[in-house]
Order: C-alpha cells, then sequence, then structure tokens
C-alpha cells in the first residue's frame, strides 16, 4: 500500500497518523483499526516501519528530510533507485535532518546502466525496525513529485510472516525482492503472526499487491494455540485472500527449520510436535483449497542448512537471510513466469 502525502510516496505505510510524541506522522505498517484487535504485542510491533519507504523524485541539487523515530534509536537507508547512498541515524524523540544531494558520477555514465526495477531517479529512503516519524521536506523551492508507476517495479509482493519475514533490511524477503524485481510490502509481524481474522481482512482489503507469500505457524506452536485452531485461522486467511484476489500467485510456506526440529529422538517437545502438525495443517490447506495459482513451498527448500541460522537457532543470520533469499527468487520464478 502506498499513500501520497506531500507530494512524496509513502510506501508499505497503512495510514499516516499524529505522532503521540513530537509532532509529526507516524509510519504505521497496519491502521489503527486492525492493530487493536492483534495480540498485546502485535499491537505495537505492527507499528513497526520495517521496510516502509518515502519515495520521491525532484531536480533539487539539495534536500533535506526531517525525520525522527518514536520508540528507538534506528538508521534511514537512502538509495538512489537500487544504489545505496547511505545509512543516516536517526535517534528516538529527536528530529533529524537528512541532507541530500544527487550521486555526481550518476551524471557520467550512461543512464541505460543505472536502470533497474527502480528507476535512478527515485530517491527511496527506508526504515527498519522502529515506528519512524515524518516531519517534513525542503527541496529548496523546486519541485517534488511521487514517482511514476513506470518508474518502479511493476508487481507488489505481500509478505506476511513471522520475525523472520519481518526481519529487517536484510532479510530474505528484501532480496528475493530485488533478485525478482518485485516492490515488497512487509507485513511480518515479529513474534505475534496469529493470523487473526482482523490481520486477515486488512490484507485482503486493505492492501493491494500482485503476489502474496505466507510464512505461518512458528509464532502459534507454542501451545497456546492447538494445530486445529491454527488451521481454522489459515484457513481463513488463504480464502479471504485469494477470494478477493483469485487472479494473483498466493505461496504457502511451511515453517522454517529450528532448533525443535534438531532435537535427539526422545527427546522432543511441544514445538517439535507443533511443527509437524502446523506444516501437516498447511499442506491440507493448500490440498484442499486446490487453487491454481496457490502454490506450497517447504520451509526447507528455502532455509537449506542449520549453519545460515543465528546462535539461537531459530532466526537466520545475514548469511542465511542472503541464502533463502535466492532460494525463495528460484522457487517463486518457476510460478511467475507465465504472470
Amino acid at each position: 500500500m502506498s499513500l501520497i502525502h506531500q507530494n512524496l510516496e509513502f510506501h508499505n505505510v497503512a495510514a499516516l497518523e499524529d505522532s503521540p510524541g513530537l509532532p509529526g506522522k507516524i509510519l504505521p505498517r497496519y491502521p489503527a483499526a486492525t492493530r487493536r484487535f492483534l495480540s498485546e504485542r502485535g499491537r505495537f510491533v505492527s507499528m513497526e516501519s520495517t521496510g516502509c519507504e518515502i519515495r520521491f523524485v525532484t531536480a533539487a541539487p539539495n534536500v533535506r528530510l526531517f525525520l525522527s523515530h518514536l520508540e528507538a534509536d534506528q538508521e534511514a537507508t537512502v538509495y538512489r533507485g537500487e544504489f545505496l547512498v547511505g545509512r543516516y541515524a536517526v535517534p528516538m524523540g529527536k528530529v533529524t535532518c537528512l541532507h541530500l544531494a544527487p550521486p555526481e558520477r550518476f551524471d557520467w555514465v550512461r543512464p541505460e546502466l543505472l536502470r533497474g526495477a527502480f528507476d535512478a531517479a527515485v530517491w527511496r529512503v527506508c526504515f527498519n525496525r522502529a515506528t519512524a516519524v515524518f516531519h517534513g521536506i525542503d527541496a529548496f523551492g523546486h519541485e517534488v513529485r511521487p514517482p511514476d508507476p513506470s518508474e518502479k517495479p511493476g508487481k507488489r509482493w505481500l509478505a506476511y510472516g513471522s520475525s523472520i519475514t519481518h526481519g529487517n533490511l536484510l532479510s530474505y524477503i528484501f532480496h528475493t525482492g530485488r533478485i525478482l524485481g518485485l516492490d515488497v510490502s512487509n507485513k511480518g509481524l515479529s513474534g505475534a503472526c496469529q493470523i487473526e481474522a482482523a490481520a486477515a481482512d486488512y490484507l485482503a482489503d486493505g492492501v493491494a499487491y500482485e503476489v502474496a507469500t505466507l510464512e505461518l505457524g512458528v509464532n502459534m506452536r507454542d501451545g497456546q494455540f492447538t494445530p486445529q485452531e491454527f488451521e481454522k485461522r489459515a484457513t481463513y486467511l488463504v480464502e479471504r485472500l485469494i477470494g478477493k484476489n483469485p487472479q494473483t500467485p498466493h505461496f504457502l510456506i511451511t515453517i522454517f527449520p529450528n532448533f525443535d526440529d534438531f532435537r535427539p529422538a526422545g527427546k522432543e517437545t511441544t514445538g517439535t510436535q507443533n511443527d509437524a502438525a502446523f506444516d501437516e495443517a498447511i499442506r491440507r490447506i493448500h490440498a484442499k483449497i486446490r487453487h491454481p495459482l496457490l502454490h506450497l513451498i517447504e520451509g526447507s527448500q528455502v532455509l537449506v542448512h542449520p549453519g545460515g541460522l543465528s546462535n539461537d537457532l531459530i532466526h537466520p543470520g545475514e548469511f542465511g537471510h542472503a541464502q533463502m533469499g535466492a532460494n525463495l527468487a528460484r522457487l517463486m520464478a518457476a510460478h511467475l513466469a507465465p504472470h
């Protein structure tokens, strides 16, 4: 989802809401009307601006963007098109000025070499794991406009899942998106992907997309939810999304391998059992719905070796995310080519 405000595009932002701190607009990924029906943790991680972007095009030789973060010190990562410009500290509760100037060497090379899924004229200010606050922009009298559709990827990707999907700007979904030329809308919920009906309804009715991935189960396997309740919620999500977008490819992803899958025989836990039960539920949903554009991807096809994990043996490290991104891109591409 993208919003237009002050001639800027706010990508992956559900609504521009008044900040409860310094005057400005927060950039949440889920709207307030949905957040209040999520779990207690879901209510605040859904506000994090992970993967949200402020995008614009201008001929201005200097631009100042005024930003802060609501609850934690974080960075803003700036690109021109697909080229990294830099990472800038944006502290909590303090308005910070990012002074941006066009890369000088862009004028030295053939323009076609700079073109990717994003046009090199597009400024992209990308946010990470905190709630970003927008305070204003100053282009010193020069015109500013949102990017045209031709200056952005042609297909939008809805990515829903756990902290592994929520991740950060190095998460596997951003690697996959870059490889496939997809515009990622990160709707992951770190530690809070519980497939509430309100979340399903928002994703179906409030997010425009041409591709969707659903990484489900790992945040519900701790015993709070039975396999039956998980299957009921997951079925509702898939049916709502496909019912709203029947011509769109959707990918179900089973739980990525983790420490509960690596336990010795005889030392299995509830998590081990639920991993298997939830994965079977996902496979049943895929078989039951039998939609030609609903595809099943096994998590073990994406995370192929435990060495891709960090030392908690559940969250991938940077190499793991990069490897997962390449694997998922290959698996998705086989089904996206005709579309």
